[in-house]
């Protein structure tokens, strides 16, 4: 193959490559985000919450942000990615009592890779 074909054939499959890699790599559109975090009201069914925002298991360790041990009938629950943020909800017996919102713009990087880690 002449030098010429053999740059042309980078020149082409050299992008392509890459376009593809970048398509895959690139993060799926997520719920998180203000608007929907806004949505969220105490109160509301945890049904309700996974309508808005997907559903979602409950964490490994439920429990209060305060790291005290779960009230019975108690569950935190988690979306979140790396690209966008957290939201974390509390309900009690199926009903939210508590929620916050960690945009990821205001994550320190470290902390974004651990989400991004533990989220995969």
């Amino acid at each position: 193959m002449s030098r010429g074909r053999l740059l042309l054939l980078l020149l082409t499959v050299v992008p392509v490559g890459l376009a593809v890699a970048g398509w895959l790599l690139w993060p799926a559109p997520s719920a998180i985000s203000q608007e929907n975090f806004d949505r969220i009201q105490v109160g509301m069914t945890l049904a309700e919450v996974e309508a808005l925002m997907g559903e979602k298991a409950p964490m490994q360790e439920p429990g209060n942000l305060t790291g005290a041990a779960a009230r019975p009938g108690e569950t935190t629950y988690l979306w979140g990615n790396a690209w966008d943020g957290v939201i974390l909800i509390v309900c009690q017996d199926d009903r939210v009592t508590f929620k916050t919102f960690q945009p990821a713009a205001e994550m320190p990087i470290m902390q974004r890779i651990g989400i991004w880690m533990a989220l995969r």
